[in-house]
């Protein structure tokens, strides 16, 4: 496994021909090297590459408008809050003042305002706490996934933005959303270990 660093523009390009992570490298059965960019293409593959047909680990999307309009809610308010704290995390993407800095110069460019953000916490993290309490009614009764039929796709789109406001300081999380997101990454967790 090598992680490259969020500035570092050389190395994913390398891959592919431009900067795009992840990357699923592998020699197939006549020995070529192969390459394959997009998680969801990466996992699609490796539910159908050995196992065959019923012994999928992550079910289908289902579909549902609740958390389709949830989670569109969401994402228009968290970027405010997470944008400029991503950058205080020690998370490998982020290691170096370069890589933050890239990370910065590309939102900056697309209008994104890392003090302005910072200075409407205290406006936008009552919102995000509404949309939390709201997420909480969308967990059904076992509270370890989306859906009663266990771990989905539904999961694998709403995960990681949840996983995100965890750096987000402020925040009251109701209980049950912090234990889906807790249980979440521990089974996510597992998957990845499982995969070879």
């Amino acid at each position: 496994r090598r992680v490259y660093g969020y500035s570092d523009v050389e190395g994913p390009t390398a891959l592919l021909g431009k900067k795009e992570l992840p990357v699923l490298e592998w020699a197939d059965a006549r020995g070529d090297r192969r390459k394959m960019a997009e998680s969801k293409d990466i996992i699609e593959a490796l539910e159908h590459s050995s196992d065959g047909p019923g012994r999928r680990v992550v079910a289908p999307q289902t579909g549902r408008k609740d958390l389709q309009s949830w989670n569109s809610r969401l994402r228009k308010v968290m970027n405010r809050l997470t944008r400029p704290r991503l950058l205080q995390m020690p998370i490998a993407d982020f290691a170096t003042e370069a890589d933050r800095q890239y990370q910065m110069n590309k939102y900056v460019q697309r209008g994104f305002n890392y003090e302005e953000a910072l200075a409407s916490t205290d406006a936008l993290v009552p919102r995000v706490e509404r949309l939390l309490a709201e997420f909480d009614r969308l967990l059904p009764s076992q509270g370890r996934s989306l859906n009663e039929g266990g771990w989905s796709w539904d999961d694998l789109n709403t995960l990681p933005a949840l996983r995100v406001l965890s750096c987000v300081k402020p925040l009251a999380w109701p209980p049950r959303v912090r234990k889906y997101v807790e249980v979440g990454r521990a089974y996510a967790w597992t998957i990845s270990l499982a995969v070879p």
